[in-house]
């Protein structure tokens, strides 16, 4: 599956990340130290079935990660 966008709602210091369009090949994930790059990977990466969820990756409320993709036969 090609993952087209995402949005995080409440999951460690993200509130909301609004919606985030990735559907172009190549996608840069660019800001400040401390500013949540890695929490957004570390969110999309509970997607993957091979990964380990981190101890401390708890939810600071109700938790929603939306993903929309498109799968690739």
């Amino acid at each position: 599956m090609k993952l087209k966008g995402f949005k995080i709602l409440n999951y460690k210091s993200i509130k909301d990340s609004g919606y985030c369009d990735i559907s172009s090949d190549i996608t840069i994930l660019a800001g400040k130290n401390e500013s949540g790059k890695s929490v957004i990977l570390e969110a999309l990466s509970c997607f993957n079935i091979n990964a380990n969820i981190p101890d401390d990756a708890r939810p600071i409320g109700d938790v929603y990660v939306g993903l929309i993709g498109e799968e690739k036969l």
